[in-house]
């Protein structure tokens, strides 16, 4: 069941990924088919700065799932998104939530999963 919210910054030239996004991270996570839900968001490039020198615009991808996070995980979620995005693999920022088990309710009643 994981959930998975991804903000592509300077995204408006980025149409219509959320089903490609769905498929692809349900492979890299390896969940079984409708077990992985995606949220696409894009933040136009004026709403979005860092310091520095400039560099191309990042992608922020929150992940809500059962399970400790890891390294791996988190890299091959990375690896996912910028492929379908077409984003430098540096600039896709995964940021795992707390472990969702006791924490997702559907319909008001706990994931029985």
């Amino acid at each position: 069941m994981p959930i998975v919210t991804v903000e592509i910054v300077g995204g408006e030239e980025v149409a219509c990924v959320a089903s490609a996004l769905a498929t692809r991270l349900g492979e890299a996570l390896a969940a079984p088919a409708g077990s992985v839900w995606v949220q696409v968001r894009s933040v136009p490039s004026c709403a979005y700065a860092e310091n520095g020198p400039e560099q191309p615009p990042p992608v922020f991808v929150r992940v809500l799932a059962r399970g400790d996070a890891s390294a791996q995980r988190a890299g091959a979620i990375a690896a996912a998104v910028a492929q379908i995005v077409g984003r430098p693999l540096e600039r896709v920022h995964v940021i795992c939530e707390p472990d969702a088990n006791g924490r997702v309710f559907f319909g008001g009643a706990p994931d029985p999963r």
